[in-house]
């Protein structure tokens, strides 16, 4: 049976100005954006950020296009709900073509530099077709965590 879920607009900056996402990930779409979905401690929900602005590796912070602070607590999760979070949130938003970036983000993390942007972080996106998530039904679009040389 199908686990069916509502996505709806997150609260305000005003009203939650920081957010610590626990079992996250980091999804890079084709024009670049990176948003970070994972579960938000404050509300008990999933949860998927605007576009990140820039990243702090050594405190474990992102701040996003809304201005909202992400803080990233423990490792990256692999939680099944986070990814259907994330295919349902784009396809809301029309975005085709993505790719889980959440490898190169997290060997970065505790990093003693700060980093405005992921040009430093992350290479080019690419249109490489879909991947069924095991156990989840859910598909991947992109590439996916794939190492650099």
């Amino acid at each position: 049976m199908p686990l069916i879920f509502r996505i709806h607009p997150g609260q305000s900056i005003e009203d939650l100005p920081k957010v610590a996402l626990i079992r996250w990930r980091a999804m890079q779409t084709k024009s670049g954006d990176v948003h970070l979905v994972g579960y938000a401690l404050e509300t008990a929900r999933g949860r998927v950020s605007t576009p990140v602005q820039s990243l702090d590796p050594q405190a474990r912070t992102a701040v996003t296009a809304s201005g909202r602070v992400y803080t990233l607590e423990g490792p990256p999760g692999h939680e099944p709900m986070v990814v259907k979070l994330w295919v349902g949130w784009s396809r809301l938003y029309g975005i085709q073509h993505w790719r889980d970036v959440t490898g190169e983000i997290a060997k970065n993390l505790d990093a003693p530099t700060a980093h405005h942007g992921f040009a430093g972080l992350l290479g080019a996106t690419a249109d490489v077709g879909e991947e069924t998530i095991a156990g989840t039904g859910a598909v991947r679009r992109g590439r996916h965590d794939t190492p650099r040389s």
